[in-house]
């Protein structure tokens, strides 16, 4: 259940066929023309890529399932 979007530096709406990541679980997903999200198909993803902004997001989802995998600290 997607209950929150929110474009970095704007104030735009997503449009169909934008790209997220979830802030919670760190996946890539597309947004439907009704706001709701779906994985994205694998030529979307080579699409995605290929955007200047791909190999930023996919670092930081590298991180953060890295982080997800430690131990809580005590």
């Amino acid at each position: 259940m997607l209950n929150a979007t929110s474009q970095v530096g704007g104030e735009s709406t997503p449009s169909e066929g934008d790209f997220t990541v979830c802030l919670k679980c760190g996946e890539l997903w597309v947004f439907n023309n009704d706001i709701t999200v779906r994985e994205p198909t694998l030529k979307e993803f080579q699409i995605f890529s290929k955007l200047p902004e791909a190999k930023t997001v996919l670092q930081m989802k590298k991180l953060f399932n890295k982080i997800k995998s430690q131990p809580p600290l005590s």
